[in-house]
């Protein structure tokens, strides 16, 4: 079966890893990750890891995007992403103005 839906979204406290969707048990993923930066004034970066670790174990190897800028009001899209059961996405801002938000297709495996 494949489902459609929003895997996670969060609006992280500044500096702080957070993960926001693990692919569940008997379960594959496709998933897309908007940012969005919503101060009307302050630039911020981001950081998008992709891993089996979760927060505070992420590899050099498990980011996707490291300390990308995100000028005001900007939104950027990275691209579906496969993922396995137990993939973990993480994210990171240096801001607290930073939202992401995971959509795509739960598989079953």
């Amino acid at each position: 079966m494949i489902s459609r839906k929003i895997l996670g979204s969060s609006n992280p406290s500044a500096t702080t890893e957070t993960d926001i969707y693990t692919v569940p048990a008997g379960k594959e993923a496709l998933a897309a990750v908007f940012i969005t930066n919503l101060s009307t004034s302050a630039g911020a970066t981001i950081r998008v890891a992709v891993g089996s670790n979760g927060a505070g174990s992420i590899a050099n190897s498990d980011y996707i995007a490291y300390e990308v800028q995100l000028d005001p009001r900007m939104v950027i899209k990275l691209h579906p992403i496969a993922l396995d059961t137990g993939d973990i996405i993480t994210v990171y801002a240096s801001t607290a103005n930073v939202t992401f938000k995971a959509t795509g297709l739960e598989i079953d495996s």
